[in-house]
């Protein structure tokens, strides 16, 4: 039996491995179901509307969602359900993936010498430095110590401490591919003492 339609109206049966439907519409209402089984399915839409409402539920393993959205005013909700979620900041997620490094270094130094740490970006990486650390070894008793950083020759940073001591950095200083990042650590104990210092940070895909 041959389902009858109105004269408007198109019936589509998709079925196929892979489908592609270019859709123009121009309304100011829109609705729009969709269905479609299939391994491969590719939908172009071209929306000119004052008002439309696009229900999407994406059921798969891999799905690759491009949205280009030219608007004065857009809201898009996301909800995402029956799934594990993780957060992760740069520095975490970089670390979770095993691509931070940590450089150390440490020799004896006359007094005024200075100890030279240094790595360069592999490449097609960026890389980002988030610490340092810079000490004196077997010292009894508190010692002025200065450090400063250097990204491709320049200087990006400086400080002191007594004795040692670590620096954090809330925003890491960034270097590209075949930049040197670099601390120096000065010894102004007054005597030839031992000192030691390190950076480290991550590498993310140019």
């Amino acid at each position: 039996m041959t389902q009858d339609y109105p004269d408007w109206m198109r019936a589509f049966y998709l079925y196929g491995v892979e489908i592609t439907i270019p859709i123009n519409i121009e309304s100011s209402d829109i609705t729009l179901p969709i269905s479609i089984d299939a391994v491969t399915a590719e939908l172009s839409f071209t929306l000119h509307a004052s008002d439309i409402t696009l229900p999407i539920s994406l059921d798969a393993v891999n799905v690759t969602l491009d949205v280009n959205i030219e608007s004065q005013d857009a809201n898009i909700t996301f909800e995402f359900a029956d799934q594990s979620v993780a957060v992760f900041d740069a520095a975490k997620w970089f670390a979770h993936q095993g691509s931070q490094w940590a450089i150390f270094s440490e020799a004896s130094k006359a007094a005024t010498a200075q100890l030279t740490v240094s790595r360069t970006v592999p490449a097609n990486k960026v890389g980002y430095l988030l610490g340092i650390g810079v000490g004196y070894f077997g010292v009894p008793a508190a010692f002025n110590i200065y450090w400063s950083i250097s990204v491709a020759g320049s200087v990006v940073a400086v400080g002191g401490f007594s004795y040692g001591g670590t620096v954090i950095l809330d925003v890491p200083f960034r270097a590209t591919a075949g930049q040197v990042l670099t601390i120096i650590v000065s010894n102004w104990s007054g005597a030839t003492i031992a000192v030691g210092g390190s950076f480290w940070g991550y590498d993310e895909a140019a």
